[in-house]
Parts: structure tokens; C-alpha cells; sequence
């Protein structure tokens, strides 16, 4: 899994958090990017994209969704959580 914010200090604390399980630690993995960024390098590379409390920050809603779709490997779901 990997988790993705493109706030530094929340990837600070997701960290911290993931440090107090270890038995995950080594499948979970948080990079500090937005989705439009990993469109670049990442295009259907997500088996899937659960974007949860983050739509309504997001500043283009269109370049957002569609960046979403892009990274998404085909018939796999998107799930937006408000």
C-alpha cells in the first residue's frame, strides 16, 4: 500500500503511526506527492485509489478526477470518501 499526502507533516505522523505496528511496516509505504504528481511515472499503476476526506481540498476538481483514473489499472475502483 501506499499512502499518499502532499503535506509534509502529515506524512511525518502517518510514519509515526506505522512505526507502532510493525508487522505492517514493511507493506505500507507514504511519499509526499499529489495524485497529479504520480501521474507522470505512475499512469495505471494502482490496483486501486481510495482519496478519503480529500475532494473538498482539492483546488481542480477535474484535474484531480482525472488524474485519478489515470493511475488506475483498468476495471479497478475509485473510492472518494467526503
Amino acid at each position: 500500500m501506499i499512502g499518499v499526502d502532499m503535506v509534509e507533516d502529515n506524512i511525518r505522523v502517518a510514519q509515526t503511526h506505522l512505526e507502532e505496528d510493525p508487522s505492517i511496516s514493511q507493506h505500507v509505504k507514504y511519499i509526499q506527492a499529489t495524485v497529479e504528481d504520480l501521474v507522470e511515472t505512475n499512469e495505471e499503476a494502482f490496483d486501486a485509489v481510495v482519496a478519503s476526506e480529500v475532494v473538498e481540498h482539492v483546488s481542480n476538481i477535474d484535474t484531480f478526477l482525472t488524474s485519478c483514473c489515470k493511475i488506475i489499472k483498468v476495471k479497478f475502483p475509485v473510492d472518494f470518501q467526503c
